[in-house]
């Protein structure tokens, strides 16, 4: 799909969204794990679920590596109250 997209929309960008495990589970990482790692490689980007920890952003830069810390993107979720 990346390499498709790439070649059909040169500058696009594939974002794996962090919710389907390597076994095939609907199941939220919340980091950048072995059960989603696969797919960020096969990606350009992933986006973590917007319930991590907050120690997950430094310790899934220290799991994939310092080269692909901007290819994480970590979702917050926002509430305004009126």
């Amino acid at each position: 799909l990346t390499q498709n997209m790439h070649l059909a929309r040169p500058g696009s960008t594939v974002i794996w969204y962090d919710s389907v495990t390597t076994a095939g589970e609907l199941k939220w990482q919340d980091t950048v794990n072995d059960t989603n790692l696969p797919f960020l490689n096969c990606c350009d980007a992933i986006f973590v679920n917007y319930t991590w920890k907050r120690e997950s952003p430094d310790s899934a830069v220290s799991f994939v590596g310092p080269e692909r810390r901007y290819d994480m993107y970590f979702g917050v979720d926002v509430f305004c109250m009126l």
